[in-house]
């Protein structure tokens, strides 16, 4: 079993709520501001492809889905920029929630490499919050960064 957590903002109250939500195949269980709520089960037949029997967890779920979709989206950036730039990419590993670390190939030049990634980056990839990618040659310190959003 994984988990991720984030904030959401319900439509209504938009008040914030920490969220977590722990994976276990199929069933997300859904704790909301340290308050266990329940389960909710892929289900690809209804609506929102997901059935739960508890209340709040329904009324929650647009909120839950878009962060949840959010997550799942960056969590496959870093196989997508191997995908793209794999040439050139040794490696990526997430630091955290906000920084992805590529390791690049020593003979890449950084500069020339980290302003093509800047350039066409938003052409594969649009985040709702902040991003780091953090271009670093393998080998040395060497450094580049792209913000993204």
């Amino acid at each position: 079993m994984h988990y991720t957590h984030f904030t959401i903002y319900p439509a209504d109250t938009m008040i914030p709520q920490l969220c977590r939500v722990d994976m276990d195949d199929e069933t997300y269980f859904i704790t909301i501001d340290g308050k266990t709520l329940g389960w909710m089960e892929r289900d690809y037949s209804v609506d929102f492809g997901f059935t739960t029997d508890n209340p709040e967890i329904q009324a929650l779920m647009p909120d839950l889905l878009v962060k949840l979709k959010e997550v799942k989206k960056r969590k496959d950036f870093g196989e997508m920029v191997k995908t793209v730039w794999g040439e050139n990419i040794i490696s990526t590993k997430f630091i955290d929630d906000e920084k992805l670390l590529v390791i690049v190939h020593i003979d890449t030049d950084l500069d020339e490499f980290g302003n093509v990634v800047r350039d066409i980056v938003l052409d594969y990839v649009e985040f709702e919050e902040h991003l780091d990618l953090i271009l670093k040659k393998e080998n040395t310190q060497e450094t580049f960064e792209v913000g993204i959003n």
